[in-house]
């Protein structure tokens, strides 16, 4: 039945056999990364979680969770720490995007930059690690304003993980339609991989980099389309950074 849904703990399971079958995994952390997974009442997000953890308690070891500044609160991160005492690994995951409130404001975020530090003052000696999502290519910002993404990171002592992605143009959005109407400068794959050889080495050594770039899927996907493999963009990043040492 095309229609038929995998349940959460099927989708878990299937996640897992995957990478053991695959990556050779033995221990995995669930990730909860589509939208915003802070989104709910308290009894809700326990019940999720708990469910998550156990599965397989013997192989997952930790929870990720995707979630939004203004989708935090003190109950949702003691929530989260509650883990932590319980032996598991928490890393939260939350979306800076952009540190221009201009920016946020013109692609309708819904949350300014201003509301992303205030979430980092609720974690403040929290042992919960923290990871921010960046999109590098928003409309209207210049090479050295984007560059200035690392001077903000390398001041928030909190940030432990960082993943980069380069901005895509999708179906259904408003900035799909504005796009198609007036179109407006994309990165191409040799210009994100200049961009990344002047930015990574501005950022403090200690900030761990989990993603260099994500991809949409093709389906819906306006621009930019690379019109290469995932393996490859990867593989001509790594080289170019080697390159250029």
């Amino acid at each position: 039945n095309s229609r038929y849904l995998p349940s959460f703990k099927e989708q878990i399971l299937h996640g897992m056999t995957r990478a053991e079958k695959y990556y050779k995994a033995e221990k995995f952390i669930v990730y909860f990364q589509p939208n915003t997974n802070t989104y709910a009442p308290i009894e809700e997000l326990k019940k999720m979680y708990d469910e998550a953890l156990s599965i397989h308690p013997e192989k997952i070891v930790g929870l990720s969770i995707g979630t939004r500044p203004d989708c935090l609160d003190n109950e949702k991160i003691d929530l989260l720490e509650s883990y932590i005492t319980k032996g598991f690994n928490v890393d939260l995951e939350i979306g800076m995007e952009s540190i221009y409130d201009k920016t946020l404001e013109e692609i309708n975020r819904g949350c300014s930059h201003h509301e992303f530090l205030e979430a980092l003052k609720l974690l403040e000696n929290s042992p919960i690690d923290l990871c921010i999502h960046t999109i590098l290519g928003l409309p209207g910002e210049t090479t050295e304003m984007m560059l200035k993404y690392a001077d903000e990171i390398n001041r928030l002592k909190q940030i432990k993980f960082i993943k980069l992605h380069h901005l895509h143009i999708v179906k259904g959005s408003i900035m799909g339609v504005n796009y198609q109407r007036k179109p407006f400068p994309l990165f191409t794959l040799e210009s994100y991989t200049d961009f990344l050889c002047q930015f990574l080495p501005k950022l403090r050594p200690d900030v761990v980099i989990q993603r260099l770039f994500g991809l949409a899927d093709l389906e819906m996907l306006i621009a930019p389309n690379w019109s290469v493999k995932k393996s490859e963009i990867q593989h001509y990043i790594d080289s170019t950074l080697m390159e250029r040492g």
